[in-house]
């Protein structure tokens, strides 16, 4: 019987695998175990037994998350979104629609280092692109966007409401940053981008007109944007509502003046001077409604009309920075004829004549100049409006039609059709009891509406 010699080896004394060697030093650790080195080589004994270390039991590995490079960009919806802002989106937005626009250079940058900024870019986005594909997705990630941008707005008021001054007397410290202000303003854009109605914008711009009142940006560049952004849109909105009236009226924000150059703006009429008018109108037509429902006649009285012969005769000296020839000038024409045909709304009988049919005519000359590709056509809305709100014709009707479809194929932002079914509505009052369509502002109340018309 044979007795193998391994059976005499313990488990300790196996050769271990090369591959289970860590390192050039425990190759070099094997020693053989005592034995005799003249050994017969014809010895049974065919392996020396060595002692060597054993590696120790390799640990299982985990798979680690790698974190979001920019909060609020976290799936390929959300990188959807971010090419839609940038090479679409931010484009309609504003006068200049190449890279140099403020929404991609002052925005977008600023956002990539706030979460709540993002979530509100993203969400206004995701509102416009899902009117263009209304992708359930899309649908469902710009809400999600929505409650992200509330909650951040909500959670970074809080803070600033909670804080306490440093010194009796003292004013609480602004912790409200920039970021913040430009969310409020954001979210008033979904509403236009939403087609919403029933007045959703006006907690955002009342947030926006309480933190540009009590704070003042501290990026220089964002607060000329802000500001002019902010006024553009709230004289705007006077013109087709009946309680909200401009901040710079009452003394809570006044007109910028800070901006040496008009042609400096993103936007028109802010800066040139032209939005003081059409601000010193509202209040005449107010006075106007005011004078008419208590009973007073005439409606208009000789203070009114010489309120109103200062502000022709300041719309008859205005004149543009935009080079002639250029779709900027065109565009600053177009806004000239629509603050003269407010006005003269405003002053005189609700009935055609020859003056205001050959304003509005003019003033569709001048929307017929303009590129159907320009950024003009991001601001066309307001003066479109008024000039429809003036179009007694039908050959003008027809004009303004069109005008508001070529609108709608350059931007598809929802708050242009409301916007034209006021201006039916309006042509319709014209039809059958035509002193009624002076008061536009009510007939959007009577239909239940409330929106921003930019």
């Amino acid at each position: 019987m044979v007795t193998s010699h391994e059976s005499d080896v313990s488990m300790d004394d196996v050769t271990p695998k090369i591959e289970e060697l860590d390192d050039a030093d425990e190759l070099q650790s094997i020693k053989p175990l005592a034995v005799d080195p003249m050994a017969n080589a014809n010895s049974e004994v065919t392996a020396t037994p060595v002692n060597v270390p054993r590696k120790p039991a390799r640990a299982s590995m985990v798979s680690r998350s790698l974190p979001f490079l920019i909060d609020g960009i976290e799936d390929d919806t959300d990188r959807r979104f971010l090419d839609h802002f940038v090479y679409g989106f931010s484009r309609v937005l504003t006068l200049i629609n190449d890279d140099s626009n403020p929404f991609k250079e002052i925005l977008l940058p600023m956002a990539t280092q706030h979460r709540g900024l993002m979530h509100s870019l993203m969400c206004l986005s995701g509102s416009h692109l899902s009117g263009l594909d209304p992708e359930p997705k899309f649908i469902a990630r710009k809400y999600h966007h929505f409650h992200c941008a509330i909650q951040d707005l909500q959670h970074n008021l809080l803070i600033k409401a909670s804080s306490k001054p440093s010194k009796p007397g003292e004013d609480p410290d602004l912790l409200v940053e920039d970021p913040i202000i430009a969310s409020t303003i954001a979210l008033s854009l979904n509403t236009i981008c939403e087609g919403e109605t029933k007045g959703e914008y006006r907690m955002h711009m009342d947030a926006a007109k309480h933190l540009l009142k009590h704070q003042k940006p501290r990026n220089e560049k964002f607060r000329q944007f802000i500001v002019e952004f902010f006024q553009y849109h709230d004289v705007s909105n006077s013109v087709t509502s009946l309680d909200r009236r401009p901040a710079h009226l009452n003394g809570d924000l006044r007109l910028p003046d800070f901006v040496p150059h008009a042609q400096a703006g993103m936007f028109l009429g802010v800066f040139d001077g032209l939005f003081n008018y059409i601000s010193e109108v509202t209040r005449l037509r107010d006075k106007i409604r005011q004078r008419h429902n208590e009973g007073y006649e005439p409606a208009v009285d000789y203070q009114i009309l010489s309120e109103a012969v200062s502000i022709d005769s300041a719309i008859r000296l205005w004149e543009t920075s935009y080079p002639p020839n250029t779709a900027n000038w065109s565009l600053a024409q177009l806004y000239r004829q629509s603050t003269w045909v407010y006005l003269y709304r405003t002053i005189r009988p609700s009935q055609p004549g020859d003056k205001i049919g050959q304003v509005v005519d003019d003033g569709l000359a001048y929307l017929d100049q303009l590129p159907q590709d320009a950024g003009a056509y991001s601001i066309v809305l307001m003066p479109l409006f008024l000039l429809g709100c003036s179009a007694f014709l039908q050959h003008q009707r027809e004009r303004i039609q069109k005008g508001f479809e070529t609108l709608k194929s350059y931007s598809n932002l929802r708050n242009i059709e409301p916007a034209f079914k006021v201006v039916e509505k309006v042509w319709e009052v014209m039809d059958c009891n035509i002193e009624e369509s002076w008061d536009w502002e009510k007939i959007i109340n009577d239909m239940d509406m409330d929106f921003l018309i930019t």
